[in-house]
């Protein structure tokens, strides 16, 4: 089955007892299952580990959409839940935890344990609606953000991991204006406005891979006074 049609989930348990023992909470799987019943042909592939390590090596092979964390484990698993997202910050984070969230862990969503069904569905169901799969397509370009590579008519190009999650970004929002602030905020997550050099570099190396003459942008254009705009369906921009 080819990527765009599955939905991996990685679900990262504190131990309890033998490992045949540990499994994620029925309510998440119910939820689960439902969201792809209800996307038609879409695969679930559901993996759970009780180590970091072992999550790391999984996520490396095979990235997952979603990695649902429990954090009430030894140490904690605040970097580790760092670490996730500087090395695929596409996937989205959900950390589980019988105590109140901490503010230090970068997740996209917190479900409390022992969960409640409501919850998990208004957390997982704003994470995940609308979901395709790992491949984004929008005119010439395909974006496939398992391997982090775009391919364009110039030729297939690996990406970094901001790279490949500012054009992510720029996809989702298409033919939308973005300020300088709010792609610094989403990709960067810094409000920090004094030196935006690395946001320039990014979206040059963007320009190159993608347009017919990076000097003079017709897909990606710069919207005087406001931000940036991408364009991937024959429109020229302003």
């Amino acid at each position: 089955m080819a990527d765009d049609k599955r939905l991996r989930v990685l679900y990262v348990a504190s131990r309890r007892g033998s490992m045949d023992a540990v499994s994620p909470p029925e309510v998440l799987r119910t939820h689960l299952d439902n969201h792809i019943a209800s996307n038609g042909d879409v695969q679930l592939e559901w993996t759970v580990v009780t180590n970091q390590k072992s999550a790391l090596g999984l996520a490396r092979r095979e990235l997952p959409r979603l990695i649902l964390i429990e954090l009430d484990a030894p140490g904690g698993r605040a970097a580790f839940c760092s670490a996730v997202r500087q090395r695929w910050p596409t996937t989205k984070i959900v950390t589980l935890s019988t105590q109140a969230r901490a503010r230090q862990i970068d997740c996209d969503g917190f479900l409390h344990l022992p969960l409640d069904s409501v919850e998990v569905a208004a957390v997982l169901g704003a994470l995940l609606d609308g979901y395709q799969g790992h491949i984004r397509r929008r005119g010439p370009i395909d974006l496939n953000l398992a391997t982090r590579t775009v391919s364009t008519p110039k030729g297939q190009y690996h990406m970094t991991p901001k790279q490949a999650a500012l054009l992510d970004l720029l996809m989702r929002q298409h033919n939308q204006v973005l300020s300088r602030q709010e792609i610094m905020d989403k990709v960067w997550e810094t409000n920090y406005l004094e030196d935006t050099r690395t946001l320039d570099v990014h979206i040059r190396w963007l320009r190159e891979r993608i347009e017919p003459e990076p000097s003079e942008p017709q897909y990606l254009v710069t919207v005087r006074g406001k931000g940036y705009r991408l364009n991937l369906d024959g429109e020229v921009g302003d």
